[in-house]
């Protein structure tokens, strides 16, 4: 194999589209896939038509058979390969597809968690979500190991930091079983899932849901900030840093919301200049974190007293834990393009685990005050299910609703509409 082929496209692609075709050409090394394969990869992930000419089938032979590959578009043309030196992409492919997979599977979660009622839907669900992170877990760890082994330095403990979350099977284990006994209780009763007044497992179940979709998240997550290295050029070792800190501190960690800012920054203002209304804050990741803690991550660009690209960590409490301006180190120019590649993996793959909009510091602290709720709830629901009554439970949960229950079934329910913005009249 030492000849080149050719794709030429109408339109310019963007960095993340051309990696997907460079990671296609990987794929078609190691696997054995027809044309019909590579059209609907193609299709899946939204990619444009070559306009030279060429069917999948062609595209396929050329891929199979040629070491190098030259992509053409309307700004420039690039060539890539040998094919050899892309072995990285084939497990960074499968992640892709496995972050995909996921994100629909999230987006029938949450289609699934505002219908209000128990159905069987529920199982094929809860089960997807649990293969699916199994694989996700595998393909993401590989490449890192990979790198750890490059230096000699791999043990047990590293190879399991790898994975983003190593404790997914109890946590997916739990909620399949809960689904199954009260469906299997409910079939036997004849109960009906849809009435509160008969029973309230479908609001029970919601925190589990929620966890089992934050692990989800945080896998995906992971993946995009690792996956985005093959993007970067010169900012690499920027991207692992970032990739490194969030896999060894927030290891295990449940996302809860993923914010994109809508605004880019201001790079018309010099960075000893720019300000909060400059957008210097690019990406937010709420999580909790293994013990259950309720955290803010930021990723702020440098501004005003901070030169450097840095993290900013609070908690729930700001009196507990506050972390302002850990640095990320770099030597490169244009770091504000650091983010780009992970932005548009997440936008083009995962929309799922986005909110577009960019939350003020009031904003914040409702977010963070909801995840508090989220866990008292939570308590509550583990109690209903246990088929136990905890009052001192009831009694913070209570407290941060801001309104007294006295019933488990009347806090389940309008708290579950809280989440759910569901008109509890209707």
């Amino acid at each position: 194999m030492n000849n080149c082929f050719k794709l030429t496209f109408d339109e310019e692609l963007t960095d993340f589209q051309k990696l997907l075709v460079v990671k296609f050409h990987a794929y078609s090394q190691g696997f054995a896939i027809n044309a019909v394969d590579l059209e609907s990869f193609w299709v899946k992930f939204g990619l444009p038509r070559p306009i030279n000419n060429v069917s999948f089938q062609q595209i396929l032979d050329e891929m199979s058979h040629c070491e190098r590959m030259s992509l053409q578009d309307t700004k420039s043309e690039k060539q890539y390969g040998p094919c050899t030196e892309e072995k990285g992409y084939l497990p960074s492919l499968m992640v892709n597809l496995y972050q995909q997979a996921l994100n629909d599977t999230l987006g029938s979660l949450t289609g699934y968690l505002k219908k209000g009622n128990l159905t069987n839907e529920i199982n094929d669900i809860a089960e997807s979500l649990f293969q699916k992170l199994i694989s996700l877990n595998i393909w993401i760890s590989i490449p890192l190991m990979h790198e750890i082994m490059d230096t000699g330095g791999l043990t047990f403990e590293l190879s399991q930091i790898c994975k983003p979350n190593s404790n997914f099977y109890p946590q997916g284990l739990l909620l399949r079983n809960y689904i199954r006994t009260y469906q299997f209780y409910g079939l036997e009763k004849g109960l009906d899932f849809s009435c509160r007044d008969k029973t309230c497992i479908q609001e029970a179940l919601y925190t589990s849901c929620v966890f089992i979709k934050g692990i989800c998240g945080y896998t995906s997550l992971c993946g995009f900030l690792n996956d985005a290295t093959y993007m970067a050029q010169n900012s690499q070792h920027v991207l692992y840093a970032i990739t490194a800190f969030m896999l060894v501190r927030f290891h295990n960690s449940y996302l809860y919301r993923l914010e994109i800012a809508n605004a880019p920054l201001n790079v018309n203002k010099p960075a000893e200049s720019r300000s909060m209304i400059d957008h210097t804050t690019q990406m937010k990741f709420f999580l909790f974190d293994p013990n259950l803690v309720p955290y803010l991550v930021r990723i702020d660009m440098p501004h005003k007293g901070e030169n450097d690209l840095h993290f900013n960590i609070r908690t729930a409490d700001n009196k507990n834990l506050k972390e302002d301006h850990i640095p990320i180190e770099y030597n490169i120019e244009h770091v504000e393009n650091t983010l780009e590649g992970v932005k548009e993996g997440i936008m083009s793959l995962c929309p799922n685990l986005i909110d577009w909009s960019n939350s003020t510091r009031d904003d914040d602290e409702q977010i963070l005050s909801d995840m508090k709720l989220l866990l008292a709830f939570d308590l509550v629901s583990q109690d209903y299910l246990a088929g136990i009554k905890d009052e001192e439970h009831l009694e913070v949960l209570s407290s941060l609703f801001g309104k007294s229950f006295d019933s488990q079934a009347d806090a389940l329910f309008e708290t579950y509409c809280y989440f759910n913005k569901f008109d509890k009249n209707k």
